[in-house]
């Protein structure tokens, strides 16, 4: 398994696989700084592409920026090197739950990762909304307590 992101413990600890750990954006902030990732982005989806291996499954995890922008270009980058019934997760879709508190901004009720994944399922069919099932689970729990709701996109195509 090829997981893009920064998951190297969870796949060391899981028995196996590669990490492919792009860099994570560029400092300052604005158009101009999201342009230059979301070039970048795309150059270093090529770059990972030759390192997955023929039949190999590959899981992308989205946790640098968190611009609606930045994250849907980052899902068109990416979405295709997700092998059918994987996943690419895009991380903090709670953002826009906490518009408002302290040190959130308030262009966070519409610029966020949730934002991003709604206007990439309009236009990409390959993929759903739908988080994986619990592995395990004898609690009463039954969604997830977690700063990525939403943000779980299964590629069926």
């Amino acid at each position: 398994m090829l997981v893009v992101g920064g998951l190297d413990e969870l796949v060391d600890q899981g028995g196996g696989g590669d990490v492919a750990d792009p860099p994570a954006g560029f400092g300052g902030g604005g158009a101009q700084a999201d342009e230059q990732a979301d070039k970048q982005g795309r150059g270093v989806a090529d770059g990972v592409r030759e390192l997955i291996a023929p039949g190999e499954t590959v899981m992308v995890l989205l946790d640098a920026r968190h611009a609606k922008d930045h994250v849907l270009a980052e899902l068109r980058a990416y979405g295709e090197l997700v092998t059918p019934g994987s996943y690419i997760v895009a991380a903090d879709g709670i953002m826009e739950r906490l518009v408002g508190a302290p040190r959130t901004e308030p262009d966070w009720a519409w610029n966020n990762p949730v934002a991003a994944i709604e206007e990439f399922l309009r236009g990409d069919e390959r993929f759903v909304a739908e988080e994986p099932p619990f592995a395990f689970n004898e609690g009463l729990v039954r969604e997830r307590v977690t700063y990525w709701p939403r943000g779980y996109l299964r590629r069926v195509r």
